[in-house]
């Protein structure tokens, strides 16, 4: 992989552009609000708050996943149907709400204005979320229901990150890994992932213009347990062509 003739001609490897959120196929969480709760997040609640772009929240057709960008108003409903992770309108406060509306529990962590993308495990006690941390990438972040309070788990996202390391040395300099979440088993234990890097994750400066590669790498396709953040080893390969496709074969092939 060169990144010195791309970082100065602009001609950047096709799959050096595809760290961009993508639509998740499944089946869509209806999101029919009960008695006593606040609107769900239609397409005609967009654009509402003044100058904030609320074009993106939401589900797109035949996604299960649910966009969420502060300070627009948004709920993604659990697929058992008794609670959501709402955001407030206007001053983006990001919560777990229950039928009635009242507040189980804040997520202090995803009120920070970033966009982040939701999907529900099939069991409704699980969630995962795509955190947009800039330039089209994104963190993984695994969250827990647990007697009424929402509980990080980081497990999963740290041995994706080892795997990565593991593999490619030159990753561990910087500790600047990704993980993006891709989609849930159907019994909700496991979690389709890519793990990657910024673009120049591999690059020491030693100067002004002056950059020596230190190594290659490549995104690495995985399946990790939730629980325990295993990662299945039959399930990790390179993908040389970027991260647009979850694949389909071996235990991809159940999801």
């Amino acid at each position: 992989m060169v990144f010195i003739g791309a970082l100065a001609t602009g001609n950047v490897p096709a799959w050096m552009l595809r760290f961009v959120p993508l639509n998740r196929d499944g089946t869509p969480v209806v999101a029919l609000p009960q008695d006593g709760q606040t609107t769900p997040a239609q397409r005609s609640d967009r654009g509402r708050v003044r100058d904030a772009d609320c074009s993106a929240v939401g589900r797109e057709p035949g996604a299960s996943a649910y966009s969420f960008q502060s300070p627009c108003a948004g709920r993604s409903i659990a697929p058992n149907g008794r609670w959501g992770v709402e955001m407030i309108e206007r001053t983006g406060a990001v919560r777990l709400a229950g039928r009635d509306g009242l507040t189980i529990d804040d997520i202090a962590s995803l009120a920070d204005g970033r966009a982040f993308v939701l999907e529900w495990s099939p069991s409704s006690d699980w969630f995962f979320v795509n955190h947009s941390m800039g330039r089209g990438e994104e963190r993984l972040r695994l969250f827990q229901i647990v007697n009424g309070s929402v509980v990080e788990r980081s497990a999963l996202f740290a041995e994706a990150s080892r795997e990565m390391v593991s593999r490619y040395p030159c990753l561990g300099r910087r500790g600047e890994l990704r993980v993006s979440g891709r989609r849930w088993s159907a019994d909700g234990t496991r979690v389709a992932l890519v793990a990657y890097a910024p673009a120049d994750a591999c690059l020491l400066r030693r100067g002004a213009g002056d950059f020596a590669v230190e190594g290659e790498w490549q995104p690495l396709w995985m399946i990790g347990e939730v629980e325990s953040g295993r990662i299945d080893p039959d399930s990790v390969r390179a993908s040389a062509g970027g991260i647009a496709e979850l694949p389909s074969d071996g235990p991809y092939a159940a999801f």
